[in-house]
């Protein structure tokens, strides 16, 4: 550029001292075109800086933009993220691509010049290059982006398989908890109903009332008249206060499986060998005077 912007100067002192020593218009025709050439020549070619002054500040501030986009790619994990950064590589990439057509017209606008500018092409190449490695560096990002989304997408199916598994483990476990209160409850019920023994006290004559003693010693025990005894659970059933003078045991229990005390209010019943007091039966019928 110095040296066009010398020539001009030089051609146009020349002008100015033929003018005055000469009248050789001839020459100076000559040179007067000589220097309408060069002030063309000097237009293009800042024309032609123009365009690569603004193309290499494009270029950069392209590259910041994807050494910015190459750190969040490592670090982000939403969909919608990654998807904003799909569209700004994008849009990045196609910038390039309108750089590379405008230095591909610069370029061809040099190769058909009369007095080709070694320096301008040089740069027109150097940024070609730029171009062609930003565009390798976009590509890059945008695989390493997909293989994110794709790793992402196995870890989602895989976070849904377990979700699913443990839904599936939940609701068996709640079932098994479910069956393990039912059975609890039945085999509550089943040993409270082995455990129920069911016990009547009274005299001859409130025995047979009740219904209880038919005759002078027969026992009636019937579901029938169940209602008519009183129930206990035999495992902490181990004494009955009879309310008067024991007379006898109606139901057979083994006199070895029991004691007859005296007591405060009459005499008390008191059961000394549980398995064998209630081996036979578990209805009690105790006769008192």
């Amino acid at each position: 550029m110095n040296k066009s912007l010398l020539s001009v100067v030089i051609i146009s002192s020349l002008i100015v001292v033929l003018n005055v020593s000469c009248g050789h218009q001839g020459k100076i025709d000559r040179l007067e075109y000589q220097l309408d050439s060069l002030k063309k020549a000097k237009d293009e070619s800042d024309k032609s800086l123009s365009i690569i002054t603004e193309t290499m500040l494009d270029i950069e501030q392209t590259v910041s933009s994807i050494k910015e986009k190459r750190s969040i790619i490592t670090v982000t994990r939403g969909e919608s993220n990654k998807r904003k950064i799909k569209e700004d590589l994008d849009a990045l990439d196609k910038r390039l691509q309108e750089d590379k057509q405008r230095l591909s017209h610069l370029q061809s606008l040099l190769n058909k010049s009369n007095k080709k500018n070694e320096e301008l092409a040089a740069m027109v190449e150097s940024l070609q290059e730029q171009i062609a490695q930003q565009s390798a560096e976009i590509a890059q990002l945008n695989e390493q982006l997909s293989l994110q989304n794709a790793t992402i997408a196995k870890q989602s199916k895989q976070i849904s398989t377990l979700e699913s598994d443990l839904s599936t483990s939940q609701a068996q476990a709640a079932e098994a908890s479910q069956l393990a209160r039912e059975t609890k409850s039945q085999l509550d019920a089943t040993t409270e109903e082995m455990n129920k023994i069911y016990y009547a006290v009274g005299t001859r004559s409130e025995l047979k009332q009740k219904g209880i003693m038919q005759g002078l010693s027969k026992v009636n025990i019937s579901q029938s008249n169940r209602s008519a005894f009183a129930t206990a659970d035999k495992t902490n059933f181990t004494r009955i206060d009879l309310g008067g003078i024991f007379k006898k045991v109606l139901t057979g229990q083994p006199e070895n499986s029991y004691e007859i005390e005296e007591g405060e209010n009459g005499d008390v019943l008191v059961i000394t060998n549980q398995a064998a007091f209630w081996q036979r039966s578990s209805y009690l019928v105790v006769r008192i005077k």
